[in-house]
């Protein structure tokens, strides 16, 4: 797999994850070489104005796309297992805990932290392994679609 080196080179995105809601305690969780969807919209609801045959553009509620994120497939398998979560959301007793706090650490070349983008709520609604490709530098990659309650920078 090569020296920490080349992977911190390879992925320009480091995520982290909340271990435990409002710990403040992030562990890394992959990095990616591709994340878009980094999106923020109002929804404009259209307001009639008295007895006119007129409206005003008022904003109504945010919507937050999905976050999409990509990389080469390792032999850790901890985003599928999130999706696992995700998916069986009774976790035997109906919890909560498939909705987890991620940090996205954007990096430099030097790998210094360029930006951090703070995302709420994150849980994984798609997993997706790709065809397989011989020929491909990373023959194997996956990709996940984030759903999440809104996401900000971070101070750094």
């Amino acid at each position: 797999m090569g020296n920490g080196n080349e992977i911190r080179a390879k992925y320009r995105f480091l995520v982290s994850i909340e271990e435990v809601a409002g710990s403040g305690n992030f562990v890394q969780l992959a990095g990616f070489t591709t994340i878009g969807g980094l999106e923020l919209e109002v929804n404009v609801v259209d307001w009639r104005v008295g007895d006119v045959n007129e409206t005003k553009k008022l904003p109504g509620f945010i919507n937050y796309p999905a976050i999409t994120m990509e990389r080469g497939y390792d032999e850790e398998s901890k985003l599928k297992d999130l999706f696992d979560l995700s998916s069986d959301i009774s976790n035997g007793s109906g919890s909560a805990d498939y909705r987890k706090n991620y940090k996205i650490d954007v990096l430099n070349r030097d790998t210094t932290i360029f930006k951090t983008i703070m995302i709420k709520d994150g849980w994984i609604s798609k997993y997706t392994s790709s065809d397989l490709d011989a020929k491909s530098e990373d023959p194997w990659v996956e990709s996940i679609e984030l759903q999440h309650n809104g996401w900000y920078y971070a101070a750094l």
